[in-house]
């Protein structure tokens, strides 16, 4: 199993169903590898990003539209 702080590359977002909030860990990981734009984006919309510790699974980072 791949540990949680190995994943640093960015492979998306995750919408978070009603009742469902993004976590404060992966807000602060949002943070600290994205920025306070990607994070406040996060908080705001109840967006998870979601992270992979392939690199070739990796992609752009990029704010969803809406």
């Amino acid at each position: 199993m791949t540990e949680e702080a190995d994943k640093v590359y960015f492979c998306g977002w995750r919408n978070n169903s009603a009742g469902k909030h993004v976590t404060p860990q992966n807000l602060e990981k949002t943070l600290q590898l994205m920025g306070r734009r990607e994070f406040g984006f996060s908080k705001r919309r109840n967006q998870s990003t979601c992270w992979t510790a392939n690199k070739d699974d990796a992609i752009e980072m990029y704010i969803p539209a809406g």
